[in-house]
């Protein structure tokens, strides 16, 4: 599991870049910046949170619950979770292709269970995490089609 929740960052930040490469034929970027936008909006939304509610740890509070990984910071929401959903809801919405979010989705469904199962995370930090995730993607994408229709 520990390989899952690693491989968060490589892949949330190697997201923008596919888009990149996949629109460099076209001369044309707007996904390239939603995507650039939806993972910065979803870091910023993830620590603004973290840092109002405050939540422990589960490793913190219940003495019974091993910590199997690194966990700096606070708890809810799963920045490890709003991020890989992040990066799964923006390759859904640049391929429109079940090809690509099945896969996507599953392996940011096996990053968010492995923050509960390494003990870093409660099932509900994982869920802010999914729909934080989720929706600021949706946002950008929703913003970037009403400014360039105008």
């Amino acid at each position: 599991m520990k390989g899952f929740s690693i491989s968060m960052m490589p892949i949330s930040l190697a997201t923008p870049v596919a888009i990149f490469y996949d629109e460099h034929k076209s001369k044309s970027k707007p996904d390239t910046w939603n995507a650039v936008g939806a993972i910065v909006s979803t870091g910023i939304i993830t620590q603004i949170i973290k840092s109002t509610v405050k939540r422990p740890r589960p490793f913190q509070t219940y003495p019974t619950i091993i910590k199997r990984s690194h966990a700096g910071g606070y708890s809810f929401p799963s920045g490890h979770t709003s991020l890989s959903f992040c990066a799964a809801t923006t390759l859904a919405l640049h391929y429109k292709k079940w090809e690509v979010a099945v896969p996507a989705f599953a392996w940011a469904a096996t990053v968010a269970y492995s923050r509960m199962q390494l003990g870093v995370h409660y099932p509900s930090d994982v869920l802010a995490g999914m729909a934080i995730g989720i929706l600021a993607p949706v946002a950008v994408w929703k913003i970037s089609e009403r400014v360039r229709r105008k």
